[in-house]
């Protein structure tokens, strides 16, 4: 057995530079998320045709008429719920996002640090 309280004695000392470069640039996204959000664009598309106006109404200058959609749990699991989903028209959707408090209160978005078991969806 070695004696650890000597350093290793290598022929060739280490070194953390590498010739090595990559030939192909890193993927963006997996097949399988590219996939998600691939059916998330139809849902989120269909979701902003069902209901046109924004249902947000947070901003003196809200436009009326939904543009975009608000997900008020969150993206990642919730993804592809549309139960999470609310439409808003640009300037609601920016006020919103800006004032997290504001939007816990009016029940527009939810804390995703206070996770029950129960309401993840699988």
């Amino acid at each position: 057995m070695q004696n650890r309280n000597k350093p290793i004695q290598r022929k060739v000392t280490l070194s953390r530079k590498t010739n090595l470069k990559r030939v192909t640039p890193l993927k963006k996204e997996t097949a399988k998320h590219r996939a998600e959000l691939n059916k998330y664009r139809l849902i989120a598309k269909q979701n902003l045709e069902e209901n046109p106006l924004c249902q947000l109404k947070v901003h003196p200058d809200c436009q009326y008429f939904a543009d975009q959609n608000q997900h008020t749990k969150g993206r990642g699991i919730y993804l592809l719920d549309k139960s999470t989903l609310l439409t808003a028209c640009t300037p609601c959707h920016r006020f919103i996002n800006e004032h997290p408090a504001l939007a816990l209160e009016l029940n527009l978005a939810s804390s995703r640090l206070n996770t029950n078991s129960d309401e993840h969806v699988h």
